[in-house]
């Protein structure tokens, strides 16, 4: 379950309330009937609309015209939600990436990028190196690498990429801390108890053990 109650419309506020008939229409409320036009629970929304100027801040660094390419966004996005182990961030924005119309193959490979040699073009691998130094480095930029975005990308949109790589950086780590929507999963690490037979092989992918950990630590 979600670690924070869904807000129901019948207690947001306006600006909630507004966001909701947007995402969810205006005759239903998303915390008793949940479920988006992309199949996501919508706990993003509900999760969020308890502090409604935030939800509003959250929502609103969507530039247009965009600063950059909408397609480089959708990959520097889905990347960031692969690097930080976010399931929602990153099933999401490879729609979004799909969406501003990348290639099935890119996106199929964003996990293993690094590892392509023909998929992606120069600007595109400058950008999926980008977003792992932020990621998977803390912010760590190479001089060369630095050098080489430049090559593609003024300042404005260097600031507007670095600046959405961080804000889907948050947008998973929040999404798993709170579990909410794609990211409400159990924990995978758990103790695998000992087999009851010995010697003997004890199945760690039984999910019992998992839901008894839960169970013990939601007490």
């Amino acid at each position: 379950m979600p670690r924070i109650r869904p807000l129901p419309r019948s207690e947001a506020a306006p600006s909630v309330a507004a966001v909701y008939d947007t995402i969810f229409g205006k005759d239903r409320d998303p915390a008793v009937s949940p479920g988006t036009a992309t199949g996501t629970p919508g706990g993003f929304f509900t999760t969020w609309g308890h502090l409604p100027d935030l939800l509003t801040q959250l929502l609103k660094y969507r530039p247009d015209p965009p600063v950059f390419s909408p397609a480089l966004r959708g990959l520097a996005c889905a990347r960031a939600g692969y690097a930080t182990q976010s399931q929602f961030t990153f099933s999401q924005n490879c729609k979004v990436a799909r969406w501003a119309g990348v290639d099935e193959k890119k996106i199929e490979a964003l996990p293993y990028w690094s590892g392509t040699t023909d998929i992606y073009t120069a600007e595109e691998r400058a950008v999926l190196a980008f977003t792992d130094a932020h990621i998977l480095e803390g912010g760590r930029v190479h001089d060369w690498l630095f050098a080489e975005l430049r090559k593609f990308l003024n300042e404005e949109q260097l600031l507007s990429l670095s600046f959405t790589i961080c804000l889907y950086g948050m947008h998973g780590r929040m999404a798993k801390g709170l579990r909410y929507d794609y990211d409400d999963i159990p924990d995978p690490i758990v103790e695998i108890p000992e087999p009851e037979i010995k010697p003997g092989v004890q199945d760690w992918r039984d999910p019992k053990w998992a839901d008894a950990y839960s169970e013990r630590h939601s007490k």
